[in-house]
């Protein structure tokens, strides 16, 4: 039996333009990366501190870091978490500095200066002017 040529010849197949496919590809990318984006956790602003320069006693207010951290007066690695607290007994105003993470664990066991009363209240912390 003899084959005629249109029998011999397989199907020809359809070649896609390009294009399309780097298309189809970037849609699928854009899509991926939009829920990647939408379902990883949110960050949180870091919340406002005040810190005190040990240097040249410049006060302001940054976003939480573990001190020491770079003054923005002086550009030195000085300044120290600052906070304030008054005794509920004597009505005693004071401030500690937070200098290290230790510093930070040992508030806890934080006592009046003047009467050595440990029921103290942590005063709000006051914005500077430029945060107003």
């Amino acid at each position: 039996m003899v084959l005629s040529s249109n029998e011999t010849q397989q199907p020809e197949q359809k070649k896609q333009n390009p294009l399309v496919v780097v298309g189809l590809i970037l849609i699928i990318v854009v899509c991926v990366a939009f829920m990647i984006t939408r379902l990883m956790p949110k960050k949180y602003p870091r919340p406002i501190m005040n810190y005190v320069c040990e240097n040249c006693d410049a006060r302001f207010r940054a976003e939480y870091q573990t001190p020491p951290i770079k003054c923005p007066e002086c550009e030195e690695k000085k300044a120290v978490r600052v906070i304030k607290y008054q005794c509920k007994k004597c009505k005693h105003i004071f401030e500690r500095r937070i200098r290290s993470m230790d510093d930070e664990m040992a508030m806890g066991m934080l006592k009046c200066p003047k009467c050595g009363s440990d029921m103290l209240m942590h005063m709000p912390e006051v914005p500077a002017e430029e945060d107003k």
